[in-house]
């Protein structure tokens, strides 16, 4: 589901961005150019799903070796250009070229002011 917010910034109306039915979703990372990946520990998948776009299979791991279970997916690197995945059943790490370089991340900005 993706929520708005709306000018006066209160949560505008939810809006279906993908029916990810039969599996069980995770974690999340966008992309710049709007591409949002998504971690499934079960079954084990990573979907791609473009903006505005269906849904599509990234990679899939049916025996649960490599991916086993992967649940947080982030970009990483200096440019954001590889994608980090951990995995649950297998408490590892992998990493992946996706093809495409994240959305950095939007971080708060503290008022020096405020106590």
């Amino acid at each position: 589901m993706r929520v708005p917010i709306d000018p006066d910034g209160s949560a505008g109306a939810p809006a279906l961005v993908a029916d990810l039915t039969g599996s069980q979703p995770d974690g999340i990372a966008l992309a710049a150019d709007g591409t949002m990946f998504v971690g499934c520990y079960r079954p084990d998948r990573i979907w791609r799903i473009p903006p505005d776009g269906e849904p599509e299979v990234l990679v899939e791991d049916p025996d649960g070796v490599i991916l086993n279970q992967p649940a947080n997916v982030a970009f990483i690197g200096e440019r954001l250009e590889r994608m980090a995945v951990s995995s649950l059943g297998g408490w590892s790490l992998v990493a992946a070229d996706v093809g495409v370089a994240g959305l950095p991340l939007r971080l708060p900005r503290l008022d020096p002011d405020v106590g």
